[in-house]
């Protein structure tokens, strides 16, 4: 598995809202840093046809913002029905993907709900939605909000070619994972880089299942040595218990590899 700081999590937690549903949730944001002088993007491979238009998939929602093009929708598209493919997921989730201009770093940046107090404190909105059986996002507040950076070359083949520019599709791909919960709350201390901090007032969902040999990453104390050792660590994997409603993860604990972005 990569280093589990290969996501880089900035956090707005005053970023608060009701659902549809009265549950409240607050958003972390995830940014994926831009490669300066990157060399071109290999496309993520496309699950077969026959797994896309499987009838037990999950249903993914997709909104766009008037800011995204016909051509990208088509990719972010294709990567919704990728996921879902691979979804046992009987509650609808709700994405909107916006482009606007970002940091000349950022290439992309998620927002992701996160149930905020009661039972599912820490749960992932899209998962909250599976384990109460009914949605917890709506077209109008969806589980995520995706951004392109449209001031970045983008590309939306998806040919096993290398291309040059940002693949939309393999992008979208880890947007989407980490709108259903797959990213830790664990960042660099913005004041000294050498320090790891968990930057929620609580752990997600995911902080509770990612493992290093027996030891659980939300055990571990904040800012501590331990917790810097284990953030870059090669070795995580990760324990499915209540993600085992979305199958990419299981009850066994199995590797998972997180998004190259150093």
């Amino acid at each position: 598995m990569n280093k589990l700081t290969l996501i880089l999590l900035l956090l707005t937690l005053n970023v608060c809202q009701l659902t549809a549903n009265g549950i409240e949730r607050h958003y972390i944001r995830f940014q994926e840093k831009a490669i300066q002088g990157f060399s071109p993007t290999v496309v993520a491979p496309m699950p077969d046809k026959s797994e896309r238009t499987s009838s037990s998939k999950g249903c993914i929602v997709v909104t766009f913002d008037p800011s995204v093009p016909d051509s990208i929708r088509v990719a972010l598209n294709a990567a919704k029905e990728a996921w879902e493919a691979k979804l046992p997921a009987a509650q609808e989730i709700y994405i909107n993907a916006t482009m606007e201009p970002l940091d000349p770093n950022i290439s992309m940046q998620t927002y992701v709900g996160y149930c905020s107090f009661g039972d599912l404190k820490g749960a992932p909105s899209a998962l909250a939605s599976q384990l109460m059986g009914f949605p917890q996002g709506t077209t109008e507040e969806p589980d995520s909000y995706i951004y392109l950076n449209e001031d970045l070359l983008w590309n939306c083949n998806f040919s096993s070619n290398k291309s040059i520019g940002y693949n939309v599709y393999t992008v979208a791909l880890r947007a989407i994972a980490i709108s259903l919960g797959f990213g830790s709350s664990v960042c660099k201390d913005f004041d000294d880089s050498s320090i790891y901090i968990f930057y929620s007032a609580f752990p997600t969902y995911f902080d509770n299942r990612i493992y290093k040999d027996d030891i659980c990453l939300s055990s571990l104390p904040n800012r501590s040595p331990d917790l810097g050792t284990f953030a870059t660590s090669n070795a995580l994997h990760v324990k499915g218990n209540k993600f085992k409603h979305f199958s990419v993860c299981s009850d066994n604990i199995y590797p998972r590899r997180f998004p190259n972005i150093s």
